[in-house]
C-alpha cells in the first residue's frame, strides 16, 4: 500500500515515535505546499485546514532537496520511471526531511 510505504524518516525532532510513524508528507495539489498530516488510505486526502480533498503523499529527491506528488500507486506499479525526479531524474524516496507545513 502507497501509504504505507510514504513514511518520514526519524528526523523529527522532539517528536514523539508513535505521533511521527503515523504522519506523512503530502503535497496539497492546488498550492504545491507540503503539509505534514495524518496517514490515510483515502487519497486525496483532506486538507485539514481547507476540508478539500487536494493532499498526495509527497516523495522526497535527496538531489533537489524538494518534496514532489505521488503519482497514484498505479502509475508507480506499471511504470518505474514514475520514482524519478521530474526536474533532475534522480531516484525519489518515500523518506526525507520533514518539510515545514505551510
Amino acid at each position: 500500500m502507497l501509504l504505507t510505504a510514504v513514511t518520514l524518516a526519524g528526523c523529527a525532532g522532539g517528536r514523539d515515535a508513535a505521533e511521527q510513524a503515523n504522519q506523512i508528507v503530502y503535497i496539497d495539489g492546488e498550492t504545491q505546499s507540503t503539509i505534514v498530516a495524518d496517514v490515510t488510505d483515502d487519497l486525496p486526502a483532506v486538507h485539514p485546514q481547507t476540508g478539500r480533498r487536494t493532499l498526495m503523499p509527497g516523495l522526497y529527491c535527496n538531489s533537489c532537496d524538494t518534496w514532489h506528488s505521488s503519482p497514484p500507486i498505479e502509475v508507480l506499479q506499471r511504470n518505474p520511471a514514475a520514482r524519478q525526479c521530474p526536474a533532475c531524474r534522480s531516484p525519489l524516496t518515500n523518506t526525507g526531511p520533514i518539510a515545514n507545513s505551510q
